[in-house]
């Protein structure tokens, strides 16, 4: 009798264990900082049919959500769910492509008309190279319509 009730004391604190309550893990964007990078093409030469705006994104902890803009006074709004992603409107044409293992490239084309981007991203909280990554995304993007390329102002800022 004594070792059985030695044997469910033993128990008592197990179960206590079992039974509690687990903390969640934190979401993935609750990990992540949202951030907006933004690109302006400003004005196009006349001679430009067609404007494409490059922006690939190389660094592994960028993660795009979304593209949204402006051709001329015509909004777009681009929710890209996955690495995969594409739109077509009468005014842009966008694609998101995976390139290589960690990277991918977000591909903006217009009817040679101006364009502003604002591709959302989220990097990891409090991430303390989002400088390095401004100037990688930067040295990402191009902006072209034939020769020579076109000026893109960019800019990288932390989203409210």
């Amino acid at each position: 009798m004594i070792r059985r009730l030695l044997a469910c004391l033993a128990l008592v604190p197990l179960a206590a264990c079992a039974s509690a309550p687990k903390k969640p893990a934190p979401s993935t964007l609750e990990s992540r900082d949202p951030y907006t990078y933004h690109v302006a093409v400003q004005s196009v030469p006349e001679d430009v049919s067609q404007l494409v705006v490059t922006v690939e994104i190389a660094d592994p902890t960028l993660r795009p959500v979304s593209v949204h803009g402006l051709v001329g006074n015509a909004p777009f709004d681009v929710p890209l769910s996955s690495a995969r992603c594409s739109f077509t409107n009468e005014q842009v044409s966008l694609s998101l492509e995976p390139i290589g293992e960690s990277a991918s490239r977000l591909q903006v084309s217009t009817h040679g008309k101006p364009v502003e981007l604002g591709l959302c991203l989220t990097l990891p909280k409090e991430s303390k190279e989002v400088g390095t990554l401004e100037g990688a995304l930067a040295r990402g993007t191009k902006a072209s319509g034939g020769n020579p390329p076109i000026e893109a102002v960019t800019r990288l800022e932390r989203s409210r």
